[in-house]
């Protein structure tokens, strides 16, 4: 009799244990599905801002690309002095955005699209009026588009730091394609301070 009550107290002491074990992995379980929900919310988060972040950044990296050939192709002031303006500009546009990727944890890459490296192949395959056309052409297409994408990105960005960046960029951008169509002198757009008043092109010497 003496061992069925001491056997029973073990029982109670060992499905206690079993309970109370079986309670601390249900626990365990559930908040690791917390976790697993929380972190997979911060991972959407942090691929949805670095989808803007590395289009600004290739598109960035696209206009002082091309600013180089400008400078290297053509002997004209207005176009080597605008190419001139994109390397330093977007330069700057393109430190400030990897300095708050830093601050944020988040990996930004500057990779071109295939598009953008093959209009820079392009742009070295020519040269005079036939380069200029183009430059103009495609400073004005990108400069459309990245306003499309800071606009979007000033609208829709869930963080607050990225989305008043990119609001505070979109001015300048606007400022560069009005002076990208003052280099065809289809518009007179406000050109830079280097660059003749009159709007006439004039070479280097």
């Amino acid at each position: 009799m003496l061992w069925i009550i001491l056997n029973s107290k073990y029982m109670k002491k060992l499905v206690y244990s079993v309970i109370m074990a079986s309670a601390f992995a249900i626990t365990n379980q559930a908040q690791a599905q917390v976790d697993t929900t929380r972190v997979a919310g911060q991972t959407v988060t942090t691929n949805a801002n670095n989808a803007f972040a590395n289009s600004a950044a290739s598109s960035g990296r696209f206009e002082i690309e091309a600013g180089k050939i400008a400078r290297e192709k053509t002997q004209n002031v207005r176009f080597r002095d605008y190419g001139s303006m994109m390397e330093k500009d977007h330069a700057q546009v393109n430190q400030e955005l990897t300095d708050l990727a830093a601050r944020k944890g988040w990996q930004v890459t500057n990779d071109l699209t295939e598009q953008q490296q093959n209009d820079l192949d392009r742009l070295r395959s020519l040269n005079g009026e036939e380069f200029e056309r183009a430059y103009t052409e495609l400073m004005q297409t990108s400069h459309e588009n990245a306003i499309k994408l800071f606009e979007g990105a000033a609208t829709n960005e869930r963080d607050a730091d990225l989305k008043n960046w990119a609001s505070g960029r979109v001015e300048s951008l606007r400022s560069h394609l009005d002076q990208a169509k003052g280099l065809s002198g289809n518009q007179n757009g406000t050109m830079n301070n280097n660059m003749p008043p009159n709007g006439n092109s004039r070479e280097v010497k």
